[in-house]
């Protein structure tokens, strides 16, 4: 008989599996399965996610925020802008917003216009214990969206420059739409200089030193 802090060890019979991992996938109809991994099968595909539906979009200067119904068996969204409406999927995407959450799927900084919101959920597929890939759901139907305070595509137009000792003047036409304006100052020798949050159109960039430079405003809106 064994006594006292004796250490036992046992083995797994030659022909037996010994799983590596458990991963539990969520099917439709609150039924739960669990994957294992062993070593005779190390691929593990869950069930595809159901097409995704958008349930809610709303628009707040350059930030479009949208909210999808619950899809089984997904793990969470993908979403794109398109400049065109499609029918099977969309293409030549304008941005692309991924891993988001059902409650959150947001994009921003997004200029003014007219875009179409499209979203399919996705799940992973994993071998090895490793991920190795997305397994995505049917796109949802597309969502027109406009977008009116967002950012202005109209450019800056520089009207005046002036330079003085160790300083530049600088004003410009904003268009509207636009808070503030950044400036740079960028010299062919890679100095730079750099003026941030102006509000007003007329703007004086001083600490310049002497040589050529390239002179960029850049608006932004909040």
């Amino acid at each position: 008989m064994p006594g006292e802090n004796t250490i036992i060890q046992v083995f797994p019979k030659a022909e037996e599996q010994v799983a590596t991992d458990i991963f539990k996938v969520s099917i439709t109809g609150g039924i739960e399965l669990s994957y294992i991994i062993s070593q005779n099968c190390p691929h593990i595909a869950p069930p595809y996610p159901e097409g995704a539906t958008i349930k809610d979009v709303k628009v707040q200067g350059s930030t479009i925020k949208a909210v999808a119904y619950d899809c089984a068996n997904s793990e969470g969204f993908d979403a794109v802008l398109t400049k065109k409406s499609w029918g099977d999927k969309p293409e030549n995407y304008v941005k692309v917003a991924k891993n988001q959450d059902a409650k959150t799927i947001t994009f921003t900084n997004v200029k003014n216009g007219t875009y179409y919101l499209g979203i399919h959920a996705y799940n992973r597929d994993y071998y090895d214990g490793k991920v190795s890939g997305k397994r995505f759901g049917a796109w949802s139907y597309p969502v027109k969206v406009v977008v009116k305070n967002g950012i202005p595509t109209e450019r800056v137009k520089i009207k005046t420059v002036k330079t003085g000792k160790g300083a530049v003047a600088v004003t410009v036409g904003v268009p509207k739409g636009f808070a503030r304006a950044d400036m740079e100052l960028r010299s062919t020798g890679g100095t730079t200089v750099y003026k941030r949050n102006n509000r007003t159109t007329y703007t004086r960039i001083t600490g310049v030193k002497p040589g050529t430079y390239t002179l960029r405003v850049r608006p932004w809106a909040k």
